[in-house]
């Protein structure tokens, strides 16, 4: 996976730090199912990876910080909390709708789960759309962009 911070880090040759989490990640997600393979089973694979995910994501988020000279509770005030209805929709309408997704193996089924969580993406960007004016200005700024040419 590639982050978008990680082309900075490259961009401001700070390449140790990124080479670094990489190195660690591995470390920390084999050595996380070496020790509770045992207990968990495959469920510790889905664990170690998710927590290999929040390490490294927590990495790059401060880094992010640090280059745009932010505080945390700033970015969550202009990053996450306009999130917070579009991410809050989609948990609990998946929740909803996934007692009534087909789980036998099929294409036809694949298709059906695909669609539905497309639909449902979409609807959150809408709200997104409508629950947040940086968001809506940027959308209306790119779709002039697009009706000029």
């Amino acid at each position: 996976i590639n982050y978008p911070i990680a082309t900075l880090l490259m961009a401001k040759e700070r390449q140790k730090e990124m080479y670094f989490i990489g190195t660690l990640l591995p470390f920390v997600f084999w050595l996380g199912i070496l020790l509770t393979f045992q207990f968990w089973g495959l469920k510790s694979f889905a664990v170690f990876k998710l927590i290999a995910f929040l390490i490294s994501a927590g990495v790059y988020y401060g880094i992010m910080l640090e280059y745009l000279e932010v505080n945390f509770f700033v970015s969550v005030k202009k990053i996450i909390s306009p999130m917070f209805f579009p991410i809050l929709f989609l948990i609990l309408s998946a929740f909803a709708l996934r007692d009534y997704l087909p789980d036998a193996k099929a294409k036809i089924n694949l298709l059906i789960v695909a669609a539905s969580a497309g639909f449902l993406i979409v609807v959150a960007f809408v709200i997104q759309y409508f629950s947040s004016e940086n968001w809506r200005n940027q959308i209306n700024n790119t779709l002039k962009i697009f009706q000029k040419t």
